[in-house]
């Protein structure tokens, strides 16, 4: 005949079930933020391939960037309304280009899947602030697909204002006489503590880089978020200069 389980059988089991549980959500954590990561990482070599092609279609240089528009809202815009009015680019900069250009198809391999800033996300409006994510609609932001209010497209990664050093002039990145192995051209938010590798991959950042390859960056020291003092330089001409020091000196191989 079937023994019931007494009380202290029923807690010895429940307790082994809650160490077990105990155990393995750690691992199954770790291993959702893997696949994350291995995401971002995707997310970066498409970027990069997409950017490289841009670059060969347009006699072998990359999208311009923030720096050499305006000094205004800096790396998160890849679109803002009142940018100059260009025949050409509609007010796009940077990856925001791809889209436009029809190299890339979706805009979410613009947003890195471990990011969660609740006020910057594909297809969402940020509250309280003109700045938000990818249109949702099917529409482009130069054919009305923003919601109302917002005048400013942004994404997760930085796209690269690239300093002429010989000129002091900043200028596309040109695959004619830069390294495309060598030279980083995106990555992971990095200018923004608020916004940056605390709140996405913590030790590092996924770069892409102009030969169309991508790789993980580790900065287990927060040297480039703290590059500044541990205050934002995502724009202006002191933090765009900022910036160039960390795309040559940290991310640059």
């Amino acid at each position: 005949m079937r023994r019931a389980f007494t009380l202290i059988e029923l807690l010895v089991v429940v307790s082994i079930i809650a160490l077990l549980i105990a155990i393995l959500l750690p691992a199954l954590g770790m291993a959702r933020d893997a696949a994350r990561n291995a995401a971002c990482l995707s997310n970066q070599r498409q970027n990069s391939i997409g950017l490289y092609s841009y670059a060969v279609e347009n006699d072998n240089e990359l999208p311009r960037s923030n720096a050499q528009v305006s000094t205004g809202p800096g790396v998160f815009a890849v679109w803002l309304s009142t940018y100059p009015v260009d025949s050409k680019d509609e007010r796009y900069v940077g990856h925001g280009l791809l889209i436009y250009e029809g190299l890339m198809q979706d805009a979410r391999t613009f947003y890195c899947p471990l990011n969660e800033d609740p006020e910057l996300q594909y297809g969402e409006p940020r509250p309280g602030n003109p700045g938000g994510g990818w249109p949702p609609t099917g529409l482009l932001p130069h054919q009305g697909g923003l919601p109302a209010g917002q005048t400013i497209v942004q994404t997760h990664y930085h796209y690269r204002s690239f300093l002429d050093e010989a000129t002091n002039t900043w200028r596309s990145i040109d695959l004619d006489r830069e390294n495309p192995s060598e030279t980083a051209m995106m990555a992971d938010n990095f200018a923004s503590p608020a916004r940056g590798v605390d709140i996405h991959h913590g030790d590092g950042y996924n770069v892409a880089y102009a030969d169309g390859h991508a790789a993980f960056v580790r900065d287990d020291g927060f040297e480039i978020r703290d590059y500044n003092g541990g205050a934002l330089y995502n724009a202006g001409d002191a933090g765009y200069q900022l910036q160039h020091e960390v795309w040559r000196d940290f991310l640059s191989q």
